[in-house]
């Protein structure tokens, strides 16, 4: 993939994640060539290469909490791990109930994704996955996420929801057959699934396919510096960024090199309100599917 390729890549992998949560199961090449200034039929063959180089791996979905009476954060954790000690703490990780990603930084660090449906839960979650890095309670950051309302999904929302889970872009002429439902049914479902928020798609990147780094910041600030910080992380090429309930806002900003990295932290730093910025480099990314299964395999059953 040239240069040029992987920019419009990138481009377009942030409008597909901006402004936090994207819903949005089919690509609608139409909309994303007008959002980039770009010919329609170029944005569908970047995103082809992209997809078929594996810098957008895959997509994955994340169920809105709300649907199953719960809450999530990003779980920030500062251990310092090496190769052989973070092979043992993934595969504790991953056995916890309610984790959904794992970040893994430069450096040893980590950031997981969990359900919880109790400060309480959260609590025990923060307390064991701390235990298992090494480190203590108060080496970890909780960032809160407000998610939007969504309407409770009936059995045959569930059931679609489940075909589409392993394969984003399957057929709907083939989950219909599965399912003994009209294709005329199955896309009312999933775009039913994308209107009602019930889902969020999650991009997973290669990152040793990229030309540049991925970067992440996180930043503890007061809730009047949220807005300029948006403002000023949305003028990058972004993967994810939200706004934390809690005093905290986190982006996921693809970067050309270490140098560009440290000047976008010094911009950050200078948003009036901001009280810390601390800046990660991924090395890896890790879709736990196991929970998220169980979840929607028992509503859909």
């Amino acid at each position: 993939m040239t240069r040029a390729s992987e920019e419009l890549g990138r481009k377009l992998l942030s409008e597909r994640t901006k402004p936090g949560f994207h819903s949005e199961v089919r690509v609608r090449y139409s909309e994303l060539a007008s959002k980039v200034g770009a010919h329609k039929e170029i944005v569908r063959l970047a995103v082809k290469r992209a997809e078929k180089s594996q810098f957008i791996r895959e997509w994955k979905i994340l169920l809105n909490p709300r649907l199953i009476g719960q809450m999530f954060g990003s779980l920030q954790v500062e251990s310092r791990l090496d190769d052989e000690e973070m092979v043992g703490a993934l595969a504790q990780i991953k056995l916890i109930e309610g984790v959904a990603i794992i970040s893994i930084y430069q450096g040893g660090s980590l950031r997981v994704v969990i359900y919880y449906d109790s400060e309480k839960s959260a609590d025990r979650k923060i307390q064991l996955i701390a235990s298992i890095c090494g480190v203590k309670k108060e080496d970890t950051t909780l960032v809160k996420v407000s998610v939007p309302v969504t309407a409770a999904l009936k059995k045959t929302d569930w059931r679609v929801l489940k075909a589409i889970s392993k394969n984003t872009r399957r057929k709907s002429a083939d989950i219909s057959a599965e399912l003994n439902l009209s294709t005329r049914t199955v896309n009312r479902i999933i775009q039913k699934l994308t209107d009602s928020r019930a889902m969020f798609m999650s991009s997973i990147v290669d990152v040793e396919k990229s030309l540049g780094l991925t970067v992440s910041y996180l930043i503890r600030c007061k809730e009047e510096a949220k807005e300029q910080l948006h403002k000023l992380v949305e003028s990058q090429m972004v993967d994810f960024s939200i706004a934390g309930t809690n005093e905290y806002f986190m982006a996921l900003i693809f970067l050309k090199n270490i140098s560009e990295a440290e000047r976008f932290r010094e911009q950050l730093k200078k948003v009036p309100g901001v009280e810390e910025v601390r800046m990660y480099l991924l090395k890896e990314h890790i879709f736990v599917d196991s929970w998220l299964d169980e979840v929607i395999e028992k509503n859909a059953a």
